[in-house]
């Protein structure tokens, strides 16, 4: 999530990721009047804990795992 003001976090309080993401690959497609990107990343799990990724102002058209392409009531989106 964004905000206009950067959020402190103190040490005490840090949690650490709980996925890391050790490739990332991206592919862009450059039109005029859009661009299209899809990224392929590379992801394992550490321990409990959400996969979030933000996407601010961007629309998503689909997410595969694993070669398995979810459906809307696999994933939570939100206007955040």
């Amino acid at each position: 999530m964004r905000t206009d003001t950067p959020q402190t976090v103190n040490l005490a309080e840090y949690e650490p990721y709980p996925f890391t993401i050790s490739q990332v690959f991206l592919d862009f497609s450059l039109h005029e009047t859009e661009t299209r990107a899809k990224a392929r990343m590379l992801v394992k799990r550490e321990r409990q804990g959400e996969f979030v990724l933000d996407g601010v102002g961007l629309t998503l058209n689909s997410i595969i795992l694993n070669g398995i392409p979810l459906s809307s009531t696999d994933y939570v989106l939100t206007d955040e």
